[in-house]
């Protein structure tokens, strides 16, 4: 396969992937002259975009030399969390500063800032459920790690004295101890 042919094929988009990077060029450009209190967000969202298409252009070099290994899955995969999280916030600008301006409508900004903040955790969420086997593991160990967690508390619960209400009483310690009894004075 050529390298253009590789390039479509890691962007997980196919023939397209030409038409997403016109676009968001063309909505940046659009936005940047609209908007300009905004331009330093419309700014880091194409510092964003060019960063995830150095790391799909490594993607498909890496494939292109047939190495499919974990290199390849990791460009691919952080390629795409990159490029959708330019696109959520280009989708953010145009949203809240044009639909919302133009209807009347003024969200408060932390409101504003909260429902992106929503967006870029679906964004992640979407992107860690996909089809990528290293990735897809993730949300695994973290469920791991926490129930390690929980059993150990439950472990020690064992060894020291229940309360009444049924939880782990505290550890003996230096708070725990009287005040006369901590000097060593009986």
């Amino acid at each position: 396969m050529s390298f253009w042919q590789e390039l479509q094929l890691a962007s997980s988009v196919n023939n397209v992937i030409g038409w997403i990077v016109l676009a968001f060029l063309f909505i940046a450009i659009v936005l940047y002259a609209l908007l300009p209190r905004e331009r330093a967000k419309i700014r880091t969202a194409s510092l964003i975009f060019i960063i995830s298409l150095f790391s799909l252009v490594l993607a498909a070099t890496l494939s292109y030399r047939g190495q499919h290994g974990r290199a390849y899955v990791w460009a691919k995969w952080a390629s795409l969390l990159l490029q959708r999280t330019a696109f959520v916030s280009l989708a953010s600008i145009f949203l809240f500063d044009i639909v919302l301006t133009s209807i009347r409508l003024r969200p408060p900004r932390i409101m504003r800032d909260l429902i992106v903040a929503l967006a870029y955790i679906l964004v992640a969420i979407g992107s860690l459920q996909g089809r990528l086997r290293p990735v897809r593991g993730v949300p695994v160990v973290i469920s791991r790690l926490g129930s390690a967690a929980r059993t150990d508390r439950l472990h020690r619960c064992r060894w020291h004295r229940m309360s009444t209400s049924h939880r782990c009483a505290p550890r003996p310690g230096p708070r725990h101890v009287p005040a006369p009894l901590r000097n060593g004075a009986a």
